[in-house]
């Protein structure tokens, strides 16, 4: 996302607390990786609202025409003839004044898959409308007889970020999987920043990069593992402390794919992509072998 001012203040408050990669990874999970998805599938035929779309407001929010559904119920809401339709499960970035980074994109991208088309809504019972009186949906659309949740794919295009309350919502780790191949690839919203980038480079401005997609690469120079996960360090800096980090629950997913703690030696070289964060040093989370590029002695 872009640099605006609140993100950089989250940004400094984080860094003051103590303590061919491509399109070739999407293609990947769509091959054989989403056949593996944990979790509750998408299915279109619990959507029982169909519309067709007049209007897309960004990447995120749409107008449909119900026609003849207009004055049914669904759930403890009357539906009305024009409704502005949220997408629940994700959030695209602000068409704001500056608009945020791959604002225009998202909404291009969402209007490309859904514009004049003809929708179904799953409306979830009791969550039927946000403050704003917006329909909460996931929509499907159909294409080449396929029904595809246009949630998830905005997810897997990069045009928008997952967004859930809790991770016991409907979908949660079907929209995550897809979040993880988008920032694999680094396209969309995560590829502000192309490219490799050293641990030097984020030591020289790591606020620029906080909270940002990068890929790196780096020399291992110890690897320490414990009942939380396993921690991969770099050469760094004693205050910047960088590392990348794989959670115990995640590392049997690497094991699948013969990534084992055998391979992490000091003097490996490895390069990754994923979200940097700061927890006492910069740290980046690895959560499916889909993030590790390389790792070569």
């Amino acid at each position: 996302m872009q640099n605006t001012n609140p993100t950089n203040s989250i940004k400094v408050s984080l860094l003051q607390r103590p303590s061919l990669i491509g399109l070739f990874l999407v293609v990947l999970l769509c091959s054989f990786g989403v056949a593996a998805i944990a979790g509750e599938r998408p299915d279109y035929r619990l959507a029982t609202l169909t519309g067709s779309v007049v209007q897309v407001f960004d990447g995120d929010t749409i107008r449909i025409d119900t026609g003849a559904q207009a004055g049914s119920r669904i759930g403890k809401v009357i539906i009305q003839r024009f409704e502005r339709v949220r997408y629940l499960g994700i959030n695209s970035p602000e068409l704001s004044s500056p608009p945020e980074y791959y604002a225009g994109a998202a909404r291009r991208t969402n209007r490309r898959l859904v514009s004049r088309r003809i929708v179904r809504l799953e409306i979830v019972p009791g969550n039927e409308r946000d403050s704003y009186g917006r329909l909460l949906a996931y929509v499907y659309m159909e294409r080449a007889s396929q029904w595809i949740l246009v949630n998830a794919e905005l997810v897997r295009l990069g045009a928008a970020d997952v967004y859930f309350l809790n991770e016991s919502e409907r979908y949660y780790e079907y929209f995550r999987q897809m979040r993880i191949a988008a920032i694999a690839a680094r396209i969309g919203i995560w590829s502000e920043y192309p490219g490799e980038l050293t641990i030097a480079d984020l030591e020289r401005d790591p606020v620029k990069y906080i909270l940002e997609a990068v890929t790196m690469r780096f020399t291992i120079t110890r690897v320490h593992q414990d009942r939380t996960g396993v921690y991969i360090y770099g050469e760094s800096r004693p205050q910047f402390n960088f590392r990348v980090f794989i959670p115990y629950a995640r590392l049997s997913l690497f094991a699948e794919q013969g990534i084992t703690p055998a391979g992490w030696q000091a003097g490996t070289t490895m390069a990754i992509s994923g979200i940097l964060t700061w927890t006492d040093g910069l740290i980046i989370t690895l959560e499916d072998p889909l993030q590790i590029h390389e790792l070569s002695g």
